[in-house]
């Protein structure tokens, strides 16, 4: 799914996955957001790069969210192809060790063991990244996970947010509208309190598509979808 010019989005609802990647052409080269789990969800990816005519570029780096097995677990297969693993400090450790934090121990409905990854390059929040001119900066995301990251691009005259599992927006049942969800805070190394201010300072930001961890895309002005999920945050935890 072609979500601007140079983004698309590689797996997920629409391709039977469970979460969502994504691709963006930089230059000659292809980075990667997020890497999914099993041989099966890598395989979509590729058939969706092949689809686009990028199979035939290098895969130049994968920036990681955060390391749960949904979302790093083929983080070994981009770097057999290739890619430099990017990676909060945290979760970076995580990643390698293959430890609790990835809750490798959720993945039985999948067939494909949990494999550690040495991370390549550490990102800390504030951190600017430039891929062929295309700008990256790097934003706290903790809560969800203890090094969960949130991508903010700068390409196709978009800026465009990719939250791994920050929040998901969904149908209002039949009226013009769409519905917010909160994160899981249930992982061993989740903080409820961090993950709020994660949606506070997500609502001060001017982006205008949203590029979710699970279910969809959002182009519009993101921060009404944070205020809503600030709403949703304080009925859920602070009543």
């Amino acid at each position: 799914m072609k979500l601007t010019e140079h983004v698309y989005m590689t797996s997920g609802v629409p391709y039977g996955t469970n979460s969502n990647t994504y691709a963006i052409r930089a230059g000659e080269g292809v980075i990667l957001i997020d890497s999914g789990y099993s041989a099966y969800q890598w395989g979509k990816m590729s058939r969706v790069l092949a689809d686009w005519g990028l199979s035939e570029l290098p895969l130049t780096h994968l920036l990681l969210t955060h390391v749960h097995f949904d979302h790093a677990g083929n983080a070994h297969l981009a770097r057999d192809h290739g890619a430099a693993i990017c990676v909060s400090a945290a979760d970076g450790e995580s990643l390698r060790l293959g430890n609790e934090n990835t809750l490798k121990d959720l993945t039985m409905a999948f067939p494909d063991p949990f494999v550690p990854c040495e991370p390549d390059r550490i990102l800390k929040p504030g951190d600017i990244l430039d891929f062929d001119g295309l700008r990256f900066e790097v934003i706290e995301g903790r809560g969800h996970s203890a090094g969960a990251l949130i991508f903010l691009a700068h390409v196709d005259g978009k800026r465009i947010l990719f939250t791994g599992d920050c929040i998901t927006v969904g149908p209002d049942d039949a009226k013009d509208n769409v519905l917010v969800d909160l994160a899981w805070c249930g992982g061993p190394d989740a903080d409820v309190e961090e993950y709020g201010k994660t949606l506070r300072r997500m609502a001060e930001l001017d982006a205008d598509l949203l590029a979710p961890g699970h279910y969809h895309p959002y182009y519009g002005d993101t921060r009404p979808l944070f205020s809503q999920a600030i709403r949703l945050f304080e009925e859920r935890y602070h009543k």
